[in-house]
């Protein structure tokens, strides 16, 4: 009896929330790391897909934890490579298929993609760790660049109850996100989360279930994707689409421009700033989650690198100023 009470309050935790169980890449059909299963296999498992903590949130935007998953406060501070590659071609469409998705959770699914060094991504990490030897209270850091370029949204779809995440609220679900035809061929991490917005009146309230996955990507293009960003660091608890009333509704004939981070009538186009040209708004966005619109810029237009440099721990001015003087300038800093 014992047993059984275990196992059932186990199967009620894993269906409480969720996490991609499994994705179709290429034609090809993988299953993704499970988080109650693979930490006790012997030999471990080979998988495409990066360790995930289970499939509870991340609550805190600082923590590394919110770059492909991780449990920070039980010791498991974010990820960690995963061993294999999902060939694929630039242009594919990817189909990943969650644990059914609880019909609270209402919110955002987003998908971005980050360009991994030539040898892969099963021995990389967009951050590295450095240690401040003058002062113990810094004594280990972690430098997030600014490497990820968004490539998929899908939001509230105008002030209805109907957002990205609603479609996988039933059996057999997936989302989808377009590997861009114009990206350089090469090896990829794809970062895709939903995030929870059922409880987002404050912070902390909004809930992320990052994942990420590794790509061989082949038959690209040149297009250097720009509006880079880190994470940590492209999120803040002040953002308006992480600290939102997700029941309230919305005032659909206004969206925020990214560019100028003003808002704009819904019915004008995004320009782009590099060409004048008008750019095509991405359809069934939500509203907040605008601000984040940091999409493959597509076309011939020069490199537009952008950064800022967010520090999430309280330090010293001087200390600061004094290690950030030997820092590439695309970098964001971290707690590990």
């Amino acid at each position: 009896m014992k047993y059984i009470a275990s196992a059932l309050a186990l199967a009620t935790a894993v269906s409480a929330h969720g996490y991609v169980d499994k994705a179709t890449i290429g034609g090809v059909d993988y299953k993704f790391y499970q988080p109650y299963q693979d930490p006790y296999m012997n030999p471990k498992v080979a998988r495409v897909s990066r360790p995930i903590q289970g499939n509870g949130p991340v609550e805190n935007v600082a923590l590394s934890d919110v770059q492909c998953g991780g449990y920070a406060a039980g010791g498991q501070a974010g990820s960690s490579p995963a061993a294999l590659h999902a060939e694929v071609a630039a242009g594919t469409d990817v189909k990943l298929y969650w644990t059914q998705w609880p019909d609270s959770h209402v919110g955002p699914t987003i998908t971005y993609m980050a360009k991994c060094p030539d040898t892969g991504c099963d021995k990389w990490m967009p951050g590295s760790a450095y240690v401040l030897p003058f002062h113990s209270m810094l004594s280990r850091l972690t430098i997030y660049r600014a490497v990820w370029f968004k490539v998929q949204e899908d939001g509230r779809q105008g002030t209805s109850n109907v957002w990205g995440a609603t479609g996988l609220m039933k059996a057999g679900a997936y989302a989808t996100y377009t590997i861009p035809k114009c990206i350089a061929s090469g090896y990829y991490l794809v970062r895709h989360e939903i995030i929870a917005l059922h409880s987002a009146y404050s912070y902390p309230g909004a809930q992320f279930y990052p994942g990420c996955h590794q790509l061989k990507v082949t038959g690209g293009g040149s297009t250097a994707p720009s509006g880079l960003v880190s994470f940590p660091g492209a999120y803040k608890s002040t953002d308006a689409g992480i600290t939102v009333d997700a029941y309230k509704g919305m005032d659909v004939d206004m969206i925020v421009d990214s560019t100028t981070n003003k808002l704009q009538d819904k019915h004008t186009p995004f320009l782009d700033r590099r060409s004048s040209r008008a750019r095509q708004r991405v359809p069934s966005l939500a509203r907040p989650f605008l601000s984040y619109k940091f999409m493959v810029s597509y076309g011939d237009g020069t490199f537009d690198c952008t950064y800022s440099l967010h520090v999430y721990i309280l330090i010293c001015f001087r200390a600061l100023s004094a290690f950030s003087s030997v820092l590439p300038s695309d970098t964001s800093l971290s707690q590990v």
